[in-house]
């Protein structure tokens, strides 16, 4: 009889125990099934939020210590417009987080290769119209040669006009060389000497014509002396555009194309270049108008 009333007092705290436990539950799975649809879904296929580890019953674990902020989820990756996606993904634009790509460089201009502004800076360096700087190999090369070819007008075909024969006041326009220039060098095998040729020439208007573009045909050729033989020749088209208000333009001709048997040191006695308007009219008799301009 002693023992009854210790039962009866455990029996009630038992019970309550159970239904807090029960009332726990059922309160978990009431805030589980009241989390909106499209975040669990967002959830369980990996594009939302991190799903939540099911509750347990035992006490919750300390808190972790403060860590770095994560990655940005993966819906940012989906939210963007699938245009843009697109774009990225052909490499057509968008900003798709990539350092953005180096543009092609154009390939560089090779040496052998000179435009037009080089070509201009080196007739007037021959001409000792401008100073420049020159490669030592370069200069070396030119030492080797005591006396570079002659420059020979061939005939009166220094100048040409139009119409041809006019008088001088039905001239429209002449085309001129009024300065001319050389250098020679020999190579390192000594074989060949290698000739530069550099013009200097004018368009000029006549008291007939007015601004506009005027050309000519020009022959630049190479010829041995002791036979009189053409080892090379070409015809360049040379002249200049005069614009309104002005009556003459200026141009300059780098020709860089001739070689020939190196045979001594005074290339002179050798070979002479020939320099003329092509159809120009000439003197009588062909005479020779020898230059010897520039190095």
């Amino acid at each position: 009889m002693s023992k009854m009333p210790i039962i009866l007092r455990r029996r009630p705290l038992t019970a309550s125990i159970a239904a807090c436990a029960l009332a726990a539950a059922l309160g978990a799975a009431q805030a589980e099934d009241s989390e909106p649809l499209s975040n669990r879904m967002m959830q369980m296929l990996g594009l939302g939020a991190g799903q939540q580890a099911p509750a347990s019953e035992t006490a919750a674990p300390p808190a972790a210590p403060p860590q770095s902020a994560p990655p940005p989820p993966p819906q940012a990756e989906e939210s963007r417009p699938l245009t843009k996606r697109m774009m990225q993904m052909f490499g057509l634009g968008g900003d798709n987080g990539a350092p953005a790509s180096t543009p092609a460089t154009a390939p560089a201009r090779r040496k052998d290769e000179p435009d037009e502004p080089r070509k201009t800076s080196r007739v007037l360096r021959m001409l000792g119209l401008v100073k420049g700087a020159q490669d030592p190999e370069e200069v070396k090369a030119k030492r080797e040669i005591v006396e570079c070819p002659d420059i020979v007008v061939d005939g009166a075909g220094a100048e040409m006009r139009s119409p041809p024969g006019a008088d001088a006041s039905s001239v429209a326009y002449q085309i001129s060389i009024t300065r001319m220039a050389r250098e020679c060098a020999l190579d390192a095998e000594r074989e060949n000497v290698s000739l530069r040729v550099g013009l200097l020439g004018a368009a000029m208007l006549g008291p007939a014509g007015k601004p506009g573009g005027y050309f000519g045909s020009l022959r630049v050729a190479l010829r041995r002396k002791s036979d009189n033989e053409v080892l090379g020749e070409k015809t360049y088209r040379v002249g200049a555009t005069i614009p309104a208000n002005q009556s003459r333009a200026d141009f300059t001709l780098l020709v860089e194309d001739f070689t020939a048997p190196f045979v001594n040191s005074k290339a002179a006695e050798d070979y002479e270049i020939l320099v003329g308007f092509a159809g120009a009219a000439k003197n009588e008799g062909g005479a020779k108008k020898p230059h010897k301009h520039g190095g």
